[in-house]
């Protein structure tokens, strides 16, 4: 049932969708996915292009930097650009650059940076770990993204050895960047086969043990679905001297087929989903339950995960099991880099106890009570004129505020992605990524979709193919004291409720999400993502919509996927559009290759 997904490597995956398509009539398929958009230019809060206003305070040395994003342009809705502040933040803007420093800020075992200098780093990584940073896995196409890619001479393959599934090749600082974390500072992690497959060209992952695994030897037992970490603190030279701790056998989990994927996931636009009420919600799945009539197969509308705390919907992470930004900042800092906090504040793993773990107090991150004086000695003077000096200087409030706080401000703020057309490229005169006005195309194949986004106000709307169902186009947040998102209308493409999705299954329950059940993926920066689907399984747009309608496997008792009348209604579109003029009216059908374009302009 559950099997290791390798991105781009998966032959028999492959021939099976070829012959799929085949069957559906689609012999020639002349669309072509356009492509990732080009991302912004990074600016450092030296450079004078830059907006960013501060040297990072909390960990000085983390210089903050502006993500340049092109602003959406009409007619698409007006939207800041991913990786940047939303406009009119309120009074946690200047705070907004102080936690953009703290999430891309790298974590060691005591804190210290390379060089050996304590306080430059956050402190608390491991006993077992899958990054050394939230910026390390969410970087692409800005910080706050999702797994960057290697390209070109940047990457240097490594080899794994067939029988034991373990690299023997050295450690580069110039492969993906987790195999750079697992050999960080002498650390003498093995990196086993589905790492090496999945780099240099494929995503950041984590794994999950659907089965469990039990203990074997310091390496602590996995509970049935969970996070198995990658890697371990041993051998570090900022790890505790008789530290002992065993990675997962990651090599008998994939014998066993005991092995799955996720991928991170970006966190664009996030505060406008936190700060929609139930209702609106609810209200998207009757809506979309009525546009669907009796046209679209056995679609479930408005199930939501739910918090086992107060029963309201949860609505982040692939199976919706996070109800807050605070509460996915905490478990993404205790899980992924072992830090250990004030929501999680105990380790996952322990090794030899308590040699790996007596370094530092628990919880590692807290919120700090610090004296004026004490402020003072870190952001230097305080404004005698400052009425609120957490309000009116920014460095203040990140400083005293926890780590995962600060994670959870800059996800809140961070801009909603632009909509751009699909091949907007490169402005020649600024050498920045441009944003052009979507073009006809995008424009019919926005209305294929589903969604009125481009239409004069009023305009009814109709389901085109269905994919609008599930992927929703519109909702309105509740009160704010952020203007940005105080009653704001916004456009994620998801009704961030959960669906059974076939063949996709990973066999992993969390919370009410079965093992077959995934959150509607928000499409929003789908334009300059990289790969798609829970475990990054390809880089291309129409494998991905193929296979939202996998069978389920032989002797599974999930349910096919929801999604299957509307890939069908996909395929049965003509590849590329064919446009016929008369007079001054052109009018043209439209295409599969239509709704590429309009997903590459999200």
């Amino acid at each position: 049932m559950f099997c290791k997904k390798i991105p781009f490597l998966q032959s028999a995956h492959v021939l099976m969708t070829l012959l799929t398509f085949m069957l559906r009539g689609n012999v020639l398929q002349a669309q072509t996915d356009p492509g990732p958009r080009p991302v912004g230019r990074e600016a450092v809060n030296t450079d004078p292009n830059a907006v960013c206003p501060v040297v990072g305070t909390k960990f000085p040395g983390t210089p903050c930097t502006d993500f340049v994003q092109p602003p959406s342009v009409a007619p698409a809705p007006v939207a800041d650009g991913a990786g940047q502040i939303v406009a009119s933040a309120g009074n946690l803007g200047g705070t907004w650059f102080e936690a953009l420093t703290v999430f891309s800020t790298p974590a060691s075992v005591n804190g210290t940076n390379n060089a050996g200098v304590a306080g430059k780093f956050i402190r608390g990584l491991g006993p077992s770990f899958n990054a050394e940073s939230c910026f390390q896995c969410h970087s692409q196409p800005t910080v706050g993204g999702s797994s960057p890619g290697c390209v070109g001479s940047l990457c240097t393959p490594l080899t794994a050895n067939p029988t034991t599934g373990v690299a023997t090749s050295s450690f580069s600082s110039t492969t993906n960047p987790q195999i750079v974390a697992a050999g960080d500072r002498n650390a003498t992690n093995a990196i086993y086969d589905f790492l090496v497959d999945l780099q240099p060209t494929g995503p950041l992952v984590e794994a999950r043990l659907p089965k469990g695994a039990a203990a074997n030897g310091t390496a602590a037992a996995v509970q049935p679905g969970a996070v198995a970490e990658l890697f371990v603190i041993a051998g570090r030279t900022d790890a505790p001297a008789n530290c002992t701790i065993n990675q997962v056998d990651f090599q008998t989990q994939e014998n066993n087929n005991n092995l799955v994927f996720r991928i991170p996931i970006p966190t664009f636009g996030d505060g406008f989903v936190e700060n929609t009420p139930e209702p609106v919600l609810q209200g998207a799945a009757g809506a979309a339950k009525t546009e669907a009539g009796t046209s679209f197969g056995s679609i479930n509308f408005g199930v939501f995960n739910l918090s086992g705390n107060d029963q309201t919907i949860t609505r982040f992470g692939w199976k919706a099991q996070n109800k807050s930004l605070l509460m996915f900042a905490g478990e993404a800092s205790n899980v992924e880099m072992g830090v250990t906090n004030e929501l999680f504040p105990t380790e996952r793993t322990y090794g030899n106890f308590p040699d790996c773990t007596n370094v530092n107090q628990l919880p590692e991150d807290v919120t700090q009570s610090l004296t004026s004086a004490q402020i003072e000695k870190i952001t230097g003077p305080l404004s005698a004129t400052s009425p609120n000096p957490a309000v009116d200087e920014p460095g203040v409030t990140s400083t005293i505020s926890s780590n995962i706080e600060n994670d959870s401000i800059f996800m809140r703020l961070n801009g909603a992605p632009s909509i751009c057309n699909f091949n907007s490229g490169i402005d020649s005169t600024t050498g920045l990524a441009a944003c052009k006005t979507v073009d006809a195309s995008v424009v019919r194949g926005a209305t294929l979709f589903g969604n009125n986004i481009f239409a004069p106000a009023g305009t009814a709307l109709s389901p085109g193919i269905g994919c609008v169902l599930c992927h929703w186009h519109k909702f309105t947040t509740g009160p704010s004291t952020t203007p940005t998102l105080n009653n704001a209308t916004f456009s994620p493409f998801s009704d961030f409720a959960l669906h059974h999705m076939g063949g996709l299954a990973d066999g992993v329950n969390q919370g009410l999400a079965l093992g077959d059940q995934f959150r509607t993926a928000p499409l929003w920066g789908l334009g300059q993502r990289l790969f798609f689907l829970h475990d990054g399984r390809t880089n291309n747009l129409i494998t991905a919509i193929n296979d939202h309608c996998l069978p389920v496997a032989s002797g599974s008792t999930f349910a096919a996927s929801e999604a299957c009348t509307v890939v069908a209604n996909f395929t049965k579109l003509p590849a590329t559009s064919t446009c016929t003029t008369s007079g001054t009216v052109t009018t043209c059908t439209s295409s599969q290759q239509d709704v590429l374009n309009f997903l590459r302009s999200l």
